[in-house]
């Protein structure tokens, strides 16, 4: 209501994903968006999700920081 009031609403036509922080049930198993959802979504390259990348996030979530992309 208020960001109509203000006239700070910014609507988004799509979402683009960071590739290392891609929901499993946004892509298929050729890492390509999902039919249902090419629309709204789309993954933005970056670095690839390793175990210490993952490590990285857990911790950082956990401290209340924004991952690193």
């Amino acid at each position: 209501l208020w960001d109509r009031v203000f006239r700070t609403d910014d609507p988004v036509s799509t979402v683009a994903v960071p590739e290392r922080l891609t929901m499993a049930w946004l892509c298929d198993e050729a890492g390509t968006v999902r039919p249902a959802y090419e629309g709204s979504y789309e993954v933005r390259p970056g670095r690839r999700a390793t175990a210490a990348s993952a490590a990285e996030d857990r911790q950082r979530a956990f401290a209340d920081l924004p991952p690193l992309v």
